[in-house]
Parts: structure tokens; C-alpha cells; sequence
């Protein structure tokens, strides 16, 4: 019933091209109830919602039947300029927003490197809503949080925070190793160690297999083993080679 009103209704505003129309605000609604099911941050949905809705009216004025309301036309080069500025306002301001957080973020990252200031980075950290973060920006903000907790010594807190990534493997006893050696437990180190390598596959994050391959060379060089260190620190360089890694990339 609804469906057939909605149809009449569009008919009769656009008449015979009303099929082009028809399309458009069907995609239009799609695309925004699709927006806002997402877990998205409130700045990405209102602008995406905003520019959709701009370019979709834009588009749909286009169609309607201006000749039949020659009063209307003055009007309606205004409404379209409007609707073309609000959309490009929108899009704009979602672009400075997003990268003013992934700005902070970078700024953490090069931080956690291992010439980087790591109080700056807990510092910028603390700057960041988490709220407006994307979710692929959220993972990469709390795995930085979880490893700056542990090198700034709050171990206790990194264990606790540590749990949720059981079903990552390899940065869940990479990190584990990380904190056992802030504890001095080399030999539980070692094995967490063992087991972060062994996790390792072809989905594993190649900046991390090289981290756990390097730090697998620095236990065996606090073990007194400088043969197997030496075969490690060669295995590492290989696969940084192999897998186009720079020097300075960020821990």
C-alpha cells in the first residue's frame, strides 16, 4: 500500500521520467540506512548523510518538470547551487575532521617507534575522542595504547587489556613476551616468544612477524645463544627485505 502511494506520489511530481527518479531515491535511502546501521563515528554519518541527501535532491531537481512551473525557475538555480555547496561542504568538512584524528594518530605511532618520545605519545593519546574514531582507526589506537601501558610500566594494566586479543595470536603472546621481559621472566619470555612466531601465517601483519623474528635475536642474545641470535638477526633483515619494510617504520 505504501509502496503504491509513494510510486503515485513520484509520478505525479515527475511525470513521465519518473522512473530515473524512482532509482535515485531508492538508492538514496539505501545508501543512508546503510550509513547509519555502520559503527561509525556521529561526524562521519551526519556528513555522509548530509552530502548523500544534497546530491540526491540535486539530482532529482534535474528531473522534475521546471517548464510547467516557469515561475519556479529563478528558484530553482539557486536551490541547485545551495544543494551543490552544502554537498561539497560536507565532504570537505568530513575529510578535515577525519584526518585531524588520523593526524594525532600518526603523531602516536611515531612516537612508539623506538627513537620516538613515548610520553609525547601517551600525552597525544589521551588528546584523542575516542568516540570519533573509525573502527580500523579504533584497533590501531588500542593496540598503541596497550603497548605504550606496558613500556611506560604499567604492566598490570597491559595484562588485563591484553585479554581481548587472545584470538590474535601472534600480538597476544608477542605482547605477553614484551611484558614477561619487564618482569625479568626470560625463560616464560622465550616460550611466549616461541609461540608468537609459530602463530604467524600469511594474514599476520609483516611489521609484527619482523618484530617477534628481531626480538626472538635479542632473548637469545640476553640467553648467552649469539649463534642462534646471529641466525635470527639475519632472519629478520631477510624478511624485511623481502617484505619492503622500511628502517623507520613505526613499531
Amino acid at each position: 500500500m505504501v509502496d503504491t502511494v509513494l510510486e503515485e506520489i513520484i509520478k505525479t511530481v515527475f511525470g513521465a521520467n519518473w522512473l530515473v527518479p524512482a532509482v535515485i531515491i531508492i538508492i538514496s535511502v539505501a545508501l543512508i540506512g546503510f550509513v547509519c546501521k555502520r559503527s561509525l563515528p556521529q561526524y562521519i554519518k551526519a556528513c555522509l548523510t548530509v552530502a548523500s541527501s544534497s546530491i540526491s535532491l540535486l539530482l532529482l531537481l534535474c528531473y522534475f518538470p521546471l517548464t510547467d512551473y516557469p515561475n519556479c525557475l529563478p528558484m530553482a538555480d539557486k536551490i541547485q547551487w545551495g544543494l551543490a555547496f552544502i554537498a561539497v561542504i560536507s565532504i570537505l568538512t568530513l575529510f578535515v575532521l577525519f584526518r585531524k584524528v588520523d593526524k594525532k594518530l600518526r603523531i602516536v605511532i611515531k612516537n612508539t617507534e623506538s627513537d620516538g618520545n613515548r610520553i609525547v605519545a601517551w600525552k597525544e593519546l589521551q588528546t584523542i575522542k575516542v568516540s570519533n574514531l573509525a573502527p580500523w582507526q579504533k584497533k590501531v589506537y588500542d593496540k598503541r595504547r596497550l603497548y605504550l601501558r606496558v613500556f611506560l610500566g604499567n604492566t598490570c594494566g597491559a595484562e588485563a587489556e591484553l585479554e581481548q586479543y587472545k584470538d590474535d595470536k601472534p600480538f597476544y603472546h608477542y605482547m605477553k613476551a614484551i611484558i614477561l621481559n619487564f618482569k625479568g621472566k626470560h625463560k616464560a619470555e622465550y616460550d611466549e616468544m616461541k609461540l608468537a612466531e609459530d602463530s604467524c601465517n600469511g594474514d599476520t601483519d609483516p611489521l609484527l612477524h619482523f618484530q617477534i623474528i628481531a626480538n626472538r635475536g635479542v632473548a637469545y642474545v640476553i640467553a648467552g645463544q649469539f649463534a642462534l641470535a646471529d641466525d635470527y638477526y639475519k632472519k629478520a633483515i631477510a624478511f624485511a627485505s623481502s617484505n619492503y619494510l622500511a628502517p623507520n617504520h613505526p613499531l
